[in-house]
């Protein structure tokens, strides 16, 4: 056996012997979470990352490995699981956007320099089909006025730098003249648009509505409420120093069932809702 078939076996022991720990851990939860996140789903989560790697080690896929790696200790910080070779109770260290970003797990935000798992609170259809809608109302928006040829829609996926330790994905975003320097995985969206439920409702109509609106180059924070066939709506004044909010309801006959943003681009609510 050479060198390197030596280092391989070593590796797939220690990743057997965490694996056969973690999978007891699952029996039996030990687990503690800083974010309220069930133990087992937690476990069951860096198991699967585990597994991954072994079979990334009998590949030889060790670039991978080193992501992989790297992907699964954040998971650690964030779920406040600590590895089984670290001391107890270690505290977990906050990261920066840098540090996180380029591998950071999909479906996921950076608060207060910890992973905030959004996987934890399952995407519905009906949120699916709301997102689509406005992708699609969006596009109808600007494709139909050439004063709009310089926006751009973005699903989400960019993400929105609020600081140094926070950063969000917004469900869609427009960004108003995106320069070509521009950071690839970075937007500047003049608005925002999240689509909350009952899981995520305080986190986005608290933090992330505050964050969103201390960024100089936003002008309009949408939180749209499938359940109440809502749309409330944030909006820098001309001054561009006050905001003044609006809600734009399907159920009010008194309204005209659309939603002007300070840009000028107008979105129809039944071509959210439907009719």
């Amino acid at each position: 056996m050479d060198v390197f078939d030596e280092t391989k076996t070593k590796k797939l022991e220690a990743i057997q012997n965490e694996i056969r720990e973690i999978r007891a851990q699952i029996l039996k939860p030990q687990a503690t979470t800083n974010l309220g996140f069930d133990p087992i789903q937690a476990t069951k989560l860096r198991l699967s990352q585990l597994e991954r790697a072994q079979r990334l080690v009998r590949k030889d896929d060790t670039s991978d490995l080193k992501l992989l790696a790297r992907r699964v200790e954040r998971i650690e910080r964030h779920m406040g699981i600590l590895p089984l070779s670290t001391v107890p109770n270690a505290e977990p260290q906050p990261l920066t956007v840098e540090q996180w970003q380029d591998t950071a797990t999909p479906r996921t935000e950076l608060h207060h320099g910890f992973e905030y798992d959004l996987r934890a609170r399952a995407v519905s259809v009906r949120h699916s089909a709301i997102c689509a809608n406005l992708s699609c109302a969006l596009a109808n928006a600007i494709g139909n006025n050439s004063s709009f040829q310089s926006y751009s829609v973005c699903a989400a996926g960019p993400l929105v730098r609020i600081c140094d330790t926070e950063a969000y994905v917004p469900d869609l975003s427009v960004e108003y003249d995106r320069q070509p320097d521009a950071h690839p995985l970075h937007i500047k969206p003049g608005v925002v648009i999240e689509v909350v439920s009952p899981t995520t409702a305080a986190y986005d109509k608290g933090t992330k509505r505050t964050n969103y609106m201390q960024m100089q180059y936003m002008t309009d924070v949408l939180l749209v409420d499938d359940d109440e066939k809502t749309i409330v709506i944030d909006s820098v004044t001309d001054s561009g120093s006050q905001w003044s909010q609006r809600v734009v309801s399907l159920g009010d006959a008194k309204q005209l069932h659309e939603v002007v943003l300070s840009c000028g681009l107008v979105i129809v609510l039944k071509d959210i809702f439907g009719s």
